[in-house]
């Protein structure tokens, strides 16, 4: 392992925390100037002479203030929370040639060398069926006795499924969090985090004390498949999360597969869709273990001695199905679950959580505005529309005003001040950062 000095670390947190997730500008900072340090010591004249870097990023670059990233450096040393920047050998390479790749991540676990082994990411839906729970088994299972790593977000249902066949397989999995590192979602899954934990790793790029905010998921997706060489869909219906990380794939240049399912069943819809699209059928790991023989010669031996035909054992599924779990556990599931049991005394939460006296102020807000909340009910339809985020690209912003009326066809967006690729690109960062949504056809609208 690289050892990196105590302040090189503190510099990487301060990049990653005033860059904030899924920021391309990461790259440009660092070919320019090669390592993080470098770039804090660097004045605004400086970072005006980086192509392509946005000048509101640039901006936020002068805050040189550092006790944030000491406070957080102190927290993952305690806890025994590795930091990985992305300048370092044991960065998944994978990983590093995506858009928008993480400048860092936490890591508590081990993180296998994803360079040299095949690693298929496992995803699908919560609401899973019988048959979605059979298959995800049988995939993860078969993948760690092909040797293999399985990578997924943890989930409820077809995604904790894999991990957990991985794990019982004599396999390694790893997750891919869209909280900080000490923050477990769903709650009920703490004690799958921490067998994770020790068969491979719990991975994020959000930092100590993120909680779960619906728009970090669709982001970290991008993680899920960019850890990957290929990823595999069980089942999902036509609107999931399991296929935003698709199509992360797709655009990553990842092999797809899905299984095939029940043609009447909702849940089928997913796959079905991706294997129009051209994605392999598959029945177990074998057939994803085949087209990866010659990238990772070490398969030649698995394939040819390797049971995939994976048994489910019963019972396997009452850590994540839902029915099984005591409803004022599932009514808790916005709970603040740690992975630490004393990280409410590291005082990180004070970053990324409201204080009290916040929402004391919101609420005396809300009633004192009660009257006239009432009296304005002509304009609550101009208020629900969502202002303009921070730190958008002209493109970006002039993609986000088209937008507002409606949703656009993406070859609609094209004009003779951008190119195809530069509009593509712009979408794709959008869609990473949660600010639009894509549909079938090749349209885009706002997230809701």
């Amino acid at each position: 392992m690289t050892v990196c000095i105590l302040d090189d670390y503190i510099y990487w947190l301060w990049l990653s925390l005033t860059g904030g997730v899924a920021n391309n500008g990461y790259s440009l900072l660092l070919e320019h100037f090669k390592d993080a340090r470098a770039v804090y010591e660097a004045g605004i004249d400086d970072y005006a002479r980086v192509d392509g870097l946005e000048k509101r990023f640039a901006s936020k670059l002068t805050n040189k203030d550092l006790s944030q990233a000491r406070e957080i450096y102190d927290f993952c040393v305690s806890h025994s929370v590795r930091l990985l920047h992305c300048m370092e050998p044991e960065y998944p390479v994978k990983l590093k040639w995506t858009y928008a790749y993480p400048v860092l991540l936490y890591v508590y676990g081990t993180l296998p060398n994803l360079n040299e082994i095949l690693t298929v990411a496992v995803v699908g839906t919560r609401h899973f069926t019988d048959y979605g729970r059979i298959a995800a088994y049988r995939i993860g299972g078969g993948l760690a006795r092909a040797k293999s790593i399985v990578v997924s977000g943890m989930a409820l249902g077809n995604d904790s499924i894999a991990q957990l066949a991985a794990v019982n397989n004599g396999g390694k999995t790893i997750a891919v969090m869209g909280t900080g590192i000490d923050r477990i979602y769903p709650s009920e899954h703490r004690e799958l985090a921490k067998l994770i934990a020790k068969n491979g790793a719990l991975v994020t790029e959000f930092p100590p004390g993120t909680p779960p905010t619906g728009k970090n998921f669709p982001i970290r997706n991008r993680i899920i498949s960019g850890l990957s060489d290929a990823v595999a869909l069980i089942e999902c219906p036509e609107r999931s999360g399991a296929l935003i990380t698709t199509k992360y794939a797709t655009e990553q240049s990842r092999s797809v597969y899905a299984v095939p399912g029940d043609i009447t069943s909702p849940t089928s819809h997913g796959p079905i869709s991706l294997l129009k699209d051209g994605a392999k059928p598959i029945t177990n790991a074998g057939d994803i273990i085949e087209d990866f023989v010659c990238q990772y010669s070490y398969l030649n031996n698995v394939l040819a001695n390797t049971n995939f035909d994976v048994a489910v054992p019963k019972g396997v599924n009452t850590a994540s199905e839902a029915r099984l779990i005591p409803s004022w556990t599932r009514a808790n599931r916005y709970s603040d679950a740690r992975l630490f049991e004393n990280t409410a005394k590291t005082g990180i939460s004070k970053f990324f959580s409201p204080s009290k006296d916040a929402g004391k102020k919101k609420k005396k807000k809300a009633k004192d505005s009660t009257d006239t909340a009432v009296k304005a009910k002509p304009e609550v339809k101009a208020l629900a529309i969502k202002p303009m985020p921070e730190g958008l690209s002209e493109l970006e912003q002039k993609i986000y005003s088209r937008l507002r009326d409606g949703r656009v066809n993406a070859e609609a967006l094209v004009d003779e001040s951008s190119s195809t690729a530069e509009v593509m690109s712009a979408l794709t960062k959008l869609e990473i950062l949660g600010v639009i949504s894509s549909q079938a056809g090749g349209f885009y609208t706002l997230a809701e």
